[in-house]
């Protein structure tokens, strides 16, 4: 289900949505057609999925409100779409959608990923059986609890040889079958490497057998080593918010927070001119303000202001007005006061603190040092903010192999190259 309004029926990664959206009896579809025809459908899923994210999280905690824009055209035909989605073979099919396609990052990719904990593998559909958390129950929360099933379980390889091969616990899933992709475990192990091993060798059952090994498979003297890509690694164990004694925090913040930021990329990735969600329907005070007036003055006289003083009115709210509006090389830098994050007033030395400089640095460039320019994925508002010139749907976009650059910055790969093009990394993380 696209950001398009469409779906590749034909696809088999599609497979099972069918039961969802069909053109009769389907629930979603239903809503849909009584409610809220007169949005498109690609809207619509948008919402929807932000809906479920919201009501899944612990105590409604993960509202995507202020992520939602509206004003996707709907598709009627979409060949071939599904194949923009990430397979589940390996993290070069990650790094090939949510960087080389959508210009994110590691922890972008990371957080999306962690959707996992919600919902369930079906061996009808995808091929693959089971939950990506402990129980059934927990497969309807929306939190943190992927990242930690990662970190705490002996994790094997299952279905060896086949074009479904993924893994599963090694200790007892009575009956719930836990498992991971390959697409999950590489973001911290080196499966590539080491395969077949086990994620943790010093773990065993109740009758002290070894978690590793299982029927033919002994794989206790086979530990999966850690991968060597840094910033995912990094970000599974930020989001998993393991403490020292190895036990877990419930501290859902970290992930949250960068999910949101990866979501609006995602969902508003390729799409111009999407519209602002108005949180109100009752009208402003003023309906007719010019952009340009200064807050100080009254409303009333603006139709009737004197041609002299049009020139004068837009210099002066200028400097007061830049450090929450996008930068430009020539314009001053400053940090804002303060800011509002989730309903609470923040200031840049909390944005520092907690690691948010890609939402903020528009606000805050001083002390996240992107005075000259924003770096990607930071929020924007005009292309000569970013240091690749290139504002895509409120987001400074990176440039991709082979386009001219300046800077490390401006590319994808944050190569750039002696030739002038950015160059591409390529599954291994060699630069081609």
């Amino acid at each position: 289900m696209g950001a398009d309004g469409c779906i590749d029926w034909q696809h088999e990664a599609n497979n099972g949505l069918e039961t969802i959206w069909c053109d009769d009896g389907c629930p979603l579809t239903q809503i849909y057609q009584v409610k809220y025809s007169v949005m498109s459908r690609a809207d619509f899923w948008v919402a929807s999925a932000n809906a479920v994210i919201k009501l899944s999280s612990p105590n409604n905690e993960l509202d995507l409100k202020s992520t939602f824009k509206w004003g996707r055209v709907d598709a009627d035909q979409c060949p071939d779409s599904a194949l923009r989605l990430p397979g589940a073979s390996d993290c070069g099919q990650v790094q090939d959608v949510f960087l080389n396609r959508l210009g994110l990052n590691w922890t972008d990719a990371v957080a999306l990923i962690g959707g996992h904990t919600l919902g369930r593998g079906s061996s009808n559909f995808s091929g693959h059986e089971g939950i990506w958390v402990d129980t059934d129950a927990e497969a309807t929360i929306f939190d943190k609890r992927y990242y930690e099933e990662v970190l705490r379980r002996a994790w094997v390889p299952r279905n060896e040889g086949t074009d479904v091969q993924d893994w599963t616990w090694g200790g007892n899933n009575d009956g719930s079958p836990r498992f991971m992709l390959n697409t999950d475990m590489c973001l911290l192990f080196d499966i590539e490497t080491t395969f077949p091993c086990c994620s943790r060798t010093d773990l065993t059952r109740n009758d002290g057998t070894n978690q590793c090994d299982r029927r033919n498979s002994v794989l206790s003297d086979t530990q999966c080593s850690r991968t060597t890509n840094e910033e995912a690694a990094n970000a599974m164990l930020q989001f998993a918010a393991q403490r020292d004694d190895g036990r877990f925090t419930n501290d859902n913040e970290p992930f949250f927070t960068a999910f949101s930021v990866a979501w609006e990329m995602a969902t508003t990735n390729g799409w111009d001119n999407l519209q602002e969600l108005a949180l109100s329907c009752v009208p402003t005070e003023s309906p007719t303000p010019a952009p340009s007036t200064s807050p100080t003055l009254n409303p009333t006289p603006v139709p009737t202001a004197p041609p002299t003083q049009s020139p004068t009115a837009p210099p002066t709210p200028g400097p007061t007005q830049s450090p929450t509006t996008s930068l430009s090389p020539t314009s001053s830098c400053n940090d804002v006061d303060s800011l509002v994050h989730n309903g609470r007033t923040r200031d840049c030395e909390w944005v520092i603190a907690t690691g948010r400089c890609q939402p903020y640095a528009h606000l805050c460039p001083v002390s996240c040092d992107q005075c000259k320019c924003l770096l990607r994925n930071s929020v924007c508002t005009s292309d000569d903010a970013c240091c690749s010139a290139r504002c895509i749907s409120d987001q400074c976009a990176c440039l991709a192999r082979n386009e001219p650059c300046s800077s490390n910055e401006q590319c994808c790969s944050n190569l750039c190259q002696d030739d002038g093009t950015c160059a591409r990394r390529n599954r291994n993380g060699i630069f081609d």
